[in-house]
């Protein structure tokens, strides 16, 4: 009986200190940097089954390029560094992550509506998709930076606030799932419930979306202090 009084007490101890960082979490960090991590995850997921779609029946480049294709537009993953230089060293009316940080998520949803409407050849495809990734890494970038800057500021500890960041992501990923299950139906092999373009045409609203957050609530880098570290 001790020993089960024990492990309970235990597993009572963790769950409470989960739940402490959670609500930390949501005390402390500016809820629009948690909202941007959701709609981030949402846009890398949702459109995937039809940019697939889109690139074999509408692009239809042939097999032999989707290869180079994809490597091409991964490319501007890498260059993650060269986009925190900018927003450091290249402010925008004296700002250095707000900006920015509307550039990048208009762009995004502007190419995502170019996608969706007028790309209909392989080199097209090959231009604005490596715009659009580079837009969307950037993006990345802007709220990764400002997630790390909150939590230097205000002394939170970093590993407990960096879980809560990636709970939201896998979140995120898990509510697109779900929406394209409604859309491509195990049932109906096949057969979609929207067409490719208009489900890149739907993926477009959350880069906007970030854009309308960005603009009245995404913060400016806070001064850092040397606040003892909390969880």
């Amino acid at each position: 009986d001790s020993k089960s009084d024990e492990g309970r007490g235990e597993e009572h101890v963790q769950e409470r200190g989960v739940l402490g960082v959670v609500l930390t979490a949501l005390r402390e960090i500016p809820w629009v940097l948690l909202v941007i991590y959701f709609t981030n995850a949402m846009a890398e997921s949702l459109p995937l089954t039809a940019l697939m779609d889109w690139l074999i029946n509408d692009v239809q480049m042939p097999a032999a390029q989707q290869n180079d294709y994809y490597g091409f537009i991964f490319l501007p993953t890498f260059l993650k560094p060269l986009y925190a230089k900018v927003s450091d060293f290249v402010p925008i009316c004296g700002s250095r992550r707000r900006s920015w940080m509307m550039v990048a998520s208009l762009c995004t949803s502007a190419l995502y509506l170019v996608t969706a409407s007028a790309v209909n050849t392989v080199a097209g495809a090959f231009l604005v998709s490596f715009a659009r990734a580079l837009f969307e890494s950037f993006s990345e970038l802007l709220v990764g930076v400002s997630f790390v800057e909150t939590i230097k500021a205000k002394g939170l500890n970093a590993s407990s606030m960096q879980s809560v960041a990636t709970g939201v992501r896998f979140l995120g990923t898990i509510v697109a799932n779900l929406l394209l299950l409604a859309v491509y139906p195990c049932r109906d092999v096949g057969k979609a419930n929207v067409t490719a373009r208009n489900m890149i045409l739907l993926t477009a609203c959350l880069p906007l979306l970030n854009f309308f957050l960005a603009t009245f609530f995404f913060p400016e880098t806070p001064r850092v202090t040397n606040n003892p570290t909390r969880t």
